[in-house]
């Protein structure tokens, strides 16, 4: 199927799922036929969908208790974030990345600072600050389920502060909210990476 159809993101994230499963009998895993696959897929397919099997492979594979695990389960949100975060079904990605950054021990989200002897805490505020408006700014369908959380996480921080941050930003999410119109607009007839 996939020679005939290299950039099918359902085949390949079907491949992947199988893979990631591994071994009925044993119940094992073979971390390196799953990097395989969606070495030779991500790049490929531009697909929400795909790419969301490949972060929550990394979350699955690696240690969110520690250090190392945490880096890179970090770096395989933002490398997702990076190519497929203005996806319109990008929102379940920023979700589950925000979950991760508020849900994991704030000295892995910033080492650097927590080298330094530094707040962590607020350091980690600002990493999930970062994420938030780069979530709300990108026209996916949950656009507005990601306001919502982002007004909730910045008045929970600081009420006087977060008016100002979202007054700052909302023109922004409006601007996105009509794009976010506009491309389901142009779309809605197509059927693409299916």
């Amino acid at each position: 199927m996939l020679e005939r159809h290299p950039t099918s993101s359902e085949t390949w994230r079907s491949y992947a799922e199988c893979e990631i499963e591994g071994d009925a009998r044993t119940g094992e895993r073979d971390d390196d036929a799953v990097k395989s696959v969606f070495s030779r897929c991500l790049l490929a397919c531009p697909s929400a969908k795909l790419w969301r099997s490949y972060t929550r492979y990394m979350v699955a594979a690696n240690d969110p208790t520690d250090a190392a695990g945490v880096a890179a389960i970090k770096a395989a949100f933002e490398y997702t974030a990076d190519a497929v975060g203005e996806d319109i079904d990008a929102g379940p990605l920023w979700v589950d990345y925000l979950t991760f950054l508020r849900a994991v021990d704030a000295k892995h989200v910033c080492p650097e600072v927590a080298a330094r002897d530094g707040d962590c805490e607020s350091a980690r505020n600002l990493e999930a600050r970062r994420a938030f408006r780069r979530a709300v700014t990108a026209p996916t369908d949950a656009v507005d389920a990601l306001y919502r959380e982002y007004d909730a996480f910045e008045s929970a921080l600081d009420p006087t502060l977060a008016k100002a941050l979202l007054a700052e930003i909302k023109p922004a999410v409006d601007r996105t909210r009509t794009v976010l119109r506009e491309r389901k607009r142009r779309t809605k007839d197509l059927n693409v990476g299916r």
